[in-house]
């Protein structure tokens, strides 16, 4: 077999639904101890939803010693990150596709939905017929990697009594907010003539990364100067 066909034989292999769940896949980053020694990094789906769990992976390691597995694990991907985190992450110099902007991924979404909504309305208007009005999920809260945390559960600690608690929460509400996208991609997808507006089948939640380039640890450490 020559090496072009093993390579095709290779690519005719792999599972369209990993290659997607890697491509979908968001590293969320804390430094949880003072020093910024150890790097915690929770693997977040926020693509469609096929039956899988969001959390695909979560590891707490020792930046210095481990830092060839830290910078593998955030290879290629989009980063949310706490200022710790992403302060940890600038010593290591990782190959990565961006900082996430948070709350503009969150308003991103309640953008999408009323863009949908004004859609509905005007097909309405057009048509003159009646339809059934999209149920639109409740958007959580913002997405602030460095927001105060709320009153907790026994739910929101489980697995974090280690200290990544923090990147803990901030992955739930990450994996939140990739589900309520796919309801709103449900609703949209049962009307025929919303598929215009994005296409026929589900999309992942839409990521916003930050413009400037930059990290919240680089913006924390600018507001002090």
């Amino acid at each position: 077999m020559t090496a072009e066909r093993a390579a095709t034989a290779h690519t005719d292999r792999v599972d369209p639904d990993l290659d997607r769940v890697v491509r979908d896949t968001v590293a969320v980053v804390d430094a949880p101890e003072p020093d910024g020694s150890a790097v915690a990094v929770w693997h977040i789906d926020v693509g469609p939803d096929i039956g899988l769990a969001r959390p695909c992976g979560a590891w707490l390691l020792d930046g210095d010693e481990n830092g060839d597995q830290v910078r593998a694990l955030v290879r290629g991907r989009r980063i949310l990150a706490t200022a710790a985190g992403a302060r940890a992450l600038a010593s290591l110099h990782p190959e990565f596709d961006g900082w996430i902007d948070g709350d503009a991924t969150v308003r991103g979404v309640h953008d999408e939905i009323d863009a949908l909504q004004q859609a509905f309305e005007q097909h309405l208007r057009e048509t003159g017929r009646s339809f059934v009005a999209p149920r639109w999920p409740q958007v959580p809260a913002g997405l602030d990697s460095d927001a105060p945390a709320g009153p907790q559960t026994a739910a929101d600690t489980t697995g974090g009594d280690d200290g990544t608690g923090t990147a803990l929460a901030l992955s739930r509400r990450l994996a939140d907010l990739a589900d309520t996208w796919q309801k709103v991609e449900r609703q949209r997808l049962a009307r025929q003539f919303l598929r215009r507006h994005g296409g026929p089948a589900h999309r992942a939640l839409p990521v916003v990364l930050r413009r400037d380039g930059r990290s919240a640890g680089e913006d924390a450490v600018a507001g002090k100067d």
